[in-house]
């Protein structure tokens, strides 16, 4: 996926929107949803998309009618079965019954407070119509004035991006692939705290069916508010399933040759003729096998050539024998292909894997398996580019690993990564040993948060490396995939020594420097209500708020920019709409101002003092009744159902 932020980084993009596409073998099956009728080959796709949905279906707040948008890719015949949900923050607290605005009906929220407001179905586009709601198509879509608004792409008044997330590259680089889209979906909804679940069914064109090699399909949804000029979107390049991945072939008989190794012209026609008829029911045979597709060559081996381009090959001991030696009277039975990271360097454990299904597939009570050798009868070549099955009578069948993996799905094709902010360094193609470790360190920090970046290191050392000349840098993941990142991403060539002293950079407005101030671990609790305030509630509870100022204080204070420590010299308070608010300052730096109820939190009002009490309890060793003995157990009053640590150990004392 391509996440995009305009104007700001991507994270929010990355984190609340979702695309899901699945292929179904009929529009009936794709319609219903499920598991029932999945085919990776299939002509017909249900796509999903989650929009300002984090995953744990709660939503942002947004303010001032924001657009969404949900676009249907080039290579999909108009959609169908558009199902369109908007879930809402009803209620502050989950579970609990509501009747939403313009509503007669009451439902349930869910444990977040969420309940659905809206569920409409739509049986094309053209329904798609209202104050709200509408579709719009254009043969050159991603060109058009319209959807460069929607992007803020191009225009006079969007001369630029502040690069956070370089996302203004990531995005050049998606619109630089896609073909375009077909059509875009938007609703423009009122504001408030909602996230989106729309689902729509079509059918691939027949050149993006067959020919899946050059019409990948490109989705992209996002959302644009003309308020601040905000835009965040993400792209997803969708290349169909390979045919020759999942495409199941069936195999004829074996044909007798006269030499397996140089087949004649009529030996390599009636082979060709016998896999055509042995797969006259194959599902999509006919209709994804390239023109002319199927060529078996002298050798004896059969190349089928699919309409994507993709190739498999059927091993010649499959298909000839010369003589009625063992490999010749017994072929196994062909398990089904299983995916691999590498197809072309079998690890160790894949090879097990092929060998295992092998296994399965020719159990030991087949015909087969009865005529194997006693030793090291199933096994890769040194190569490992083979399967050889070594017969009882010393005969030999050899099969390519080719016909027993295919490319399966890599870390590199999902996994995100965060670009440090450029580093310079003195020659860009030949970085020192100390300028290649402060990339590979800024790296590590950047994805320090990141699970599978984390997962990639081994014994703790850093998982990217570089290619000749520096051109790139390298992320090697877990299961030994890589993912490429051009070196214009994070190095920058070091300016040329100023001669004489260069004069010292203007230094930065005080006003125009911004810090924040990082949320405390654990609330103050106050005897007022942070929500609810008054003018009065700040000199009644003066005592209490100049008490805690020394604390807010010592609070940590970063940088917007850079990130580096800024020092708190001073805190105030204030009152504004009913809620409480507190100022920090710092010196060179505009104030920074939270909602008091960041920091404090109101005491609960029902708890009631209790007077410890102690008892006093004997224990006998079950064991051992002579070991008896006998302790005081001193009661210890709490401020909530779960005890602090704080009161743990006053407990313990």
């Amino acid at each position: 996926n391509v996440y995009y932020g305009f104007k700001t980084d991507a994270k929010y993009a990355e984190t609340h929107f979702n695309i899901d596409v699945e292929y179904y073998d009929t529009f009936e099956h794709a319609k219903a949803g499920g598991t029932e009728g999945i085919d990776p080959l299939g002509k017909f796709v249900r796509v999903h998309y989650l929009s300002n949905c984090h995953n744990n279906a709660t939503a942002v707040d947004w303010r001032f009618r924001p657009m969404w948008w949900f676009g249907v890719p080039a290579g999909l015949k108009d959609p169908q079965d558009i199902q369109f949900k908007r879930i809402e923050k009803l209620t502050k607290n989950g579970e609990e019954q509501v009747k939403p605005a313009g509503s007669s009906q009451y439902i349930t929220t869910d444990a977040n407070g969420y309940g659905v407001v809206s569920d409409k179905h739509f049986n094309s586009p053209k329904e798609w119509t209202n104050i709200s709601n509408y579709y719009f198509s254009d043969e050159n879509i991603l060109a058009s004035k319209g959807w460069k608004q929607l992007m803020g792409l191009g225009t006079k008044d969007n001369k630029g991006y502040d690069n956070a997330g370089n996302t203004a590259q990531q995005w050049e680089e998606y619109q630089k692939q896609t073909q375009g889209l077909k059509g875009i979906f938007v609703d423009w909804e009122s504001a408030g705290q909602r996230w989106y679940d729309m689902t729509y069914v079509s059918e691939m064109e027949d050149n993006a069916w067959k020919e899946r090699d050059t019409n990948p399909l490109r989705f992209a949804a996002g959302v644009y508010r003309f308020a601040g000029n905000w835009h965040y979107a993400v792209g997803q390049k969708h290349n169909t399933p390979k045919i020759a991945d999942y495409l199941k072939l069936a195999y004829p008989e074996v044909t007798k040759v006269k030499k397996t190794n140089a087949l004649s012209e009529a030996e390599q026609k009636a082979i060709k003729e016998k896999i055509e008829k042995a797969n006259e029911n194959t599902k999509y045979f006919k209709e994804l096998v390239a023109d002319n597709g199927v060529v078996v060559n002298k050798d004896g081996s059969a190349t089928i050539t699919f309409k994507d381009k993709t190739t498999r090959t059927i091993p010649a001991s499959l298909l000839v024998a010369q003589d009625e030696s063992d490999s010749d009277r017994y072929k196994p039975v062909m398990p089904d292909r299983i995916p691999v990271v590498k197809p072309d360097s079998l690890s160790d454990d894949d090879k097990k894997a092929v060998i295992d299904a092998f296994k399965k597939a020719n159990p030991d009570s087949s015909e087969f398996s009865k005529h194997l050798a006693k030793d090291n009868a199933i096994a890769f070549d040194k190569d490992g580019k083979n399967l050889v099955v070594t017969y009882e009578d010393g005969s030999k069948a050899t099969i390519p690993a080719s016909e027993l993996v295919f490319q399966g799905p890599k870390i590199s094709d999902w996994a995100p990564y965060v670009v440090p902010d450029p580093i310079e360094v003195g020659n860009l193609s030949s970085l020192t040993t100390e300028e290649q470790k402060q990339v590979t360190d800024a790296f590590d920090k950047a994805n320090a948060d990141l699970d599978v970046y984390n997962a990639a290191k081994k014994d703790g050392k850093t998982p990217v490396s570089f290619d000749k000349d520096f051109k790139n840098a390298i992320i090697t993941w877990a299961d030994g995939s890589t993912t490429e990142i051009p070196s214009w991403q994070f190095l920058k060539q070091k300016a040329a020594e100023e001669n004489p002293t260069p004069k010292p950079p203007a230094p930065t407005p005080a006003a125009e420097k911004e810090f924040i101030v990082e949320a405390p671990a654990t609330q103050t609790r106050v005897k007022f209500d942070p929500f609810n305030m008054k003018e009065a509630d700040l000199t009644t509870n003066s005592q209490a708020l100049d008490a805690n100022k020394k604390a807010l204080m010592k609070v940590k204070g970063k940088d917007s920019k850079d990130n580096s420590d800024v020092t708190i010299t001073d805190v105030s308070y204030s009152v504004k709409d009913g809620k409480g608010y507190i100022t920090f300052k710092a010196d060179g730096y505009k104030d920074a101002t939270y909602p008091m109820s960041v920091f404090f939190k109101q005491t609960a009002n029902t708890q009631t003092s209790q007077t410890p009490s102690t008892e006093t309890k004997t224990y006998n060793d079950p064991d051992n009744q002579k070991i008896t003995f006998k302790y005081n157990v001193t009661k210890t009053e709490t401020e909530g159902d779960t005890p602090t640590v704080q009161e743990a150990v006053k407990a313990l004392k």
